[in-house]
């Protein structure tokens, strides 16, 4: 995120010098998806993930591992709101 904010950042310094780059777009460093060797549970709270638009699509920015190894069994990756959540040992509703 912070190299897309300098990448702004110098594209309207370039674009007020050469109005003509702006039909150019804003240049933008896509998120790349990496797998991981073990499961991780991380929750929607604020502290710990943010969304994200890249390339317009909207995407989740993981900045916390709320669990570092979880085996849980039952809860598909990437999913959100899943229920089976609650048997999480790290996971409190309550404080987030």
């Amino acid at each position: 995120i912070q190299e897309n904010l300098q990448l702004a950042k110098q594209h309207k310094e370039n674009v007020l010098k050469n109005p003509k780059l702006a039909s150019q777009g804003l240049p933008q460093h896509d998120v790349q998806i990496r797998h991981l060797d073990n499961p991780r549970t991380v929750c929607t709270n604020d502290k710990c993930c943010q969304t994200i638009i890249v390339n317009n699509e909207t995407k989740i920015e993981y900045k916390s591992k709320c669990h570092e190894i979880c085996y849980l069994k039952g809860v598909v990756q990437e999913t959100i709101n899943d229920p089976r959540m609650l048997d999480c040992e790290v996971i409190n509703y309550e404080t987030g």
